[in-house]
């Protein structure tokens, strides 16, 4: 078990930092590649299982590993491996909306919300929450939302963690600022 798993991350040139970030334990059942960039793990125990999918996201060579639970067709539906989890923090927030409910509104903008993580004050992370949200990559990231709370209004900015080949200009997963189409003007 542990060669092939030798063998299918061979083809990465992962760094030593990429390689520890991955955590396949418990696949003793094989790794099956089905096609470019698709690799089906398999697990003989859900916790096992739970815990990898429950540790997402996960970037090898500053791309996404997009994880999913297997579904019968997943494998000819392409746009399933769209949405992917992503952890976002929230800045900009007035110290008396750091809270659960707050978060759980904003989250509300993405495609699902799946954890939140509030930093406790004065810490070196600074004055922001967290969220573990599921975006789609085919669609820009958002830069930020307006929340309006008791009739005051404040801009949030979003700050997407170890988000990989973003481009700020325009807000797609894929490709960097410098190298955008969009950007420039012309069309890819």
């Amino acid at each position: 078990m542990a060669d092939e798993l030798v063998e299918v991350f061979d083809r990465f040139d992962l760094s030593n930092k990429e390689s520890s970030r991955i955590i396949l334990d418990g696949v003793d059942e094989g790794i099956v590649e089905l096609g470019a960039n698709l690799f089906q793990f398999n697990f003989s125990d859900v916790m096992d299982m739970e815990k990898v999918l429950n540790g997402r996201p996960y970037t090898i060579d500053n791309q996404l590993l997009n994880i999913k639970l297997w579904v019968e067709g997943i494998d000819r539906q392409m746009e399933a491996f769209q949405l992917t989890h992503i952890w976002v923090q929230l800045w900009n927030l007035p110290i008396h909306w750091l809270t659960k409910e707050i978060e759980i509104k904003i989250g509300g903008t993405f495609e699902d919300l799946e954890d939140i993580i509030i930093p406790m004050g004065g810490s070196k992370e600074g004055r922001h929450m967290k969220l573990k949200v599921v975006v789609n990559t085919g669609c820009p990231l958002l830069r930020g939302t307006v929340v309006k709370l008791n009739g005051q209004s404040i801009w949030v900015d979003f700050r997407y963690e170890k988000c990989p080949n973003f481009c700020y200009g325009c807000g797609l997963i894929g490709h960097s600022d410098k190298s955008c189409s969009l950007k420039s003007g012309t069309t890819k």
